[in-house]
């Protein structure tokens, strides 16, 4: 058989989704979780959490949600970015031990929460959760100063319509970069009085 005559390569290989693609109810916790983060929401952020369980069916003996989104909502706003107290110390006893969390430290919070509230984890959310404490182990062995949300806004705020909040991703993302700079130097005023 002639070579013109043969198939081209790209038309024998069937086209397949992307492993990497989310599923619609995963992708809507993404945007809903993200754009409540960068709002600094934190009940909104649990809300999103919550939701997902829910949608994928795994509240069915769950008490307390309401008390579950706020806890949860707290715990991963406090991993998200540098917070105030009023917002860790929902979750951490005292500014040290907020500030050395990495997360698995919040993976394990989380897991305690769900467990607390008889809430099973999403497989999505646990996959989710173990790569980011893979990447963060990679990026702490590396060096300091790789944002991995400020990596991911690119791709979670696309076109001109989610602009505004592509602009917001950016000025809460410098604010608490640069609060973690000036954590380094110590804890912030007032910051012990709970335990002295």
């Amino acid at each position: 058989m002639p070579l013109s005559a043969r198939p081209a390569r790209a038309t024998m290989v069937r086209h397949r989704e992307p492993l990497h693609e989310m599923n619609d109810g995963l992708r809507s916790f993404a945007m809903s979780s993200m754009v409540a983060t960068f709002r600094m929401d934190a009940h909104g952020l649990g809300e999103s959490l919550v939701k997902l369980h829910r949608d994928e069916g795994l509240c069915k003996y769950a008490r307390d949600l309401d008390k579950l989104t706020d806890k949860m909502g707290n715990l991963l706003l406090a991993g998200a970015f540098m917070c105030d107290e009023e917002i860790w110390s929902q979750t951490f006893d005292n500014y040290e031990e907020y500030r050395s969390s990495r997360v698995s430290e919040y993976f394990a919070r989380m897991i305690g929460l769900l467990s607390e509230h008889r809430v099973r984890i999403s497989p999505s959310i646990w996959s989710l959760t173990t790569a980011f404490a893979l990447i963060e182990g990679s990026v702490a062995e590396l060096g300091y100063g790789v944002n991995v949300l400020r990596a991911a806004t690119p791709y979670l705020f696309r076109g001109w319509q989610q602009l505004p909040e592509r602009l917001r991703s950016w000025v809460r993302l410098d604010a608490s970069e640069r609060e973690t700079r000036e954590g380094d130097d110590g804890p912030p005023p007032g910051a012990l009085a709970r335990d002295e």
